[in-house]
C-alpha cells in the first residue's frame, strides 16, 4: 500500500562492485519510485555500502529524486548509524576495518 513504511533500510544492497555488473544493480530508479510510493511523508530511508564508488552513486540518484531530502542538512552522509541493529555484512566491515559508507534521508 501507498505510504504505509515509516523506515526503509538497505544494508550492503549491491554486492556486485565491477562496472560490469551494474545491470545488477538492486537500488536504482525503479526501486527509488517504489520506495518513494511506500515511505510515508516524514519517513526515512537509511542505505549503507563498503563501496564507496557505490555510495557516491547512490547519492547522485538520490539527489535527482525530489521525494527524498538529506536528513541533516549538512548532507546525507553520517558517521554512524542511527540504529543498533547491525547486518552480517556490517558486523565483518567493522570487524576487517572496512570503511562504511551511510546515507540518510528523509521523505518529503
Amino acid at each position: 500500500p501507498d505510504a504505509c513504511l515509516s523506515l526503509a533500510c538497505l544494508h550492503f544492497p549491491d554486492p556486485w562492485w565491477k562496472k560490469r555488473h551494474e545491470k545488477r544493480l538492486v537500488l536504482g530508479p525503479p526501486l527509488l519510485a517504489e520506495l518513494a510510493r511506500t515511505i510515508h511523508p516524514g519517513g526515512a530511508l537509511f542505505v549503507q555500502t563498503d563501496v564507496e564508488d557505490r555510495a557516491a552513486q547512490y547519492e547522485r540518484l538520490l539527489a535527482e529524486a525530489s521525494a527524498f531530502a538529506p536528513w541533516n542538512a549538512t548532507g546525507p552522509r553520517v558517521a554512524e548509524s542511527p540504529f543498533t541493529a547491525r547486518s552480517p555484512r556490517e558486523r565483518r566491515a567493522i570487524q576487517d576495518g572496512l570503511p562504511i559508507y551511510r546515507l540518510y534521508y528523509r521523505r518529503g
